[in-house]
């Protein structure tokens, strides 16, 4: 398997994750869950000791998607702060409008505070996800372009369940 093929990881009513070089793409498609937490946060630690200097996270927070819990959130603060130091760059999508717009916002720059995880981006489309990670991971030394992260980010999504 050529390594930059994506690799589904996890594909449950929820959640996906899936890799692309060095970059964990993650889809909530319901309120995030401690299970979902911990499968990425062993993914992320796999990817970080396979890519020395540095990984990539492109995380989606569907429309239906509630906001996390307090213990969850905790959880996703430990994840990401477990990778802190391999931390190259991280994208947020979410398609929320209005109210559920501004929570999510505040909920991932916070977490992206608390754990220093930065540069920290958020989008509301996927190209504008995937363009914005590409163009952070290009300037940090990593040739990047958006179409290979679009294709598997759509991949991910189209495969990943739901339970509603």
């Amino acid at each position: 398997m050529d390594p930059r093929d994506p690799l589904l990881v996890a594909s449950e009513p929820g959640f996906g994750i899936a890799t692309l070089g060095p970059t964990v793409l993650l889809v909530w498609r319901e309120r995030p869950t401690l299970a979902g937490v911990h499968a990425v946060r062993e993914v992320m630690t796999r990817l970080s000791g396979l890519h020395e200097d540095g990984i990539a996270l492109l995380v989606v927070l569907e429309r239906h998607a509630a906001l996390p819990d307090a213990p969850v959130r905790d959880a996703m603060i430990s994840a990401v702060r477990s990778v802190g130091h391999k931390l190259l760059a991280m994208v947020a999508l979410h398609e929320h409008t209005g109210f559920a717009a501004a929570a999510v916002r505040s909920v991932v720059v916070g977490l992206a505070f608390v754990t220093r995880a930065l540069p920290l981006s958020v989008a509301v489309t996927e190209i504008e996800a995937c363009k914005r990670l590409s163009a952070e991971l290009s300037r940090r030394g990593h040739p990047t372009t958006s179409g290979p992260l679009l294709s598997a980010l759509r991949g991910l999504r189209a495969s990943t369940p739901t339970s509603f």
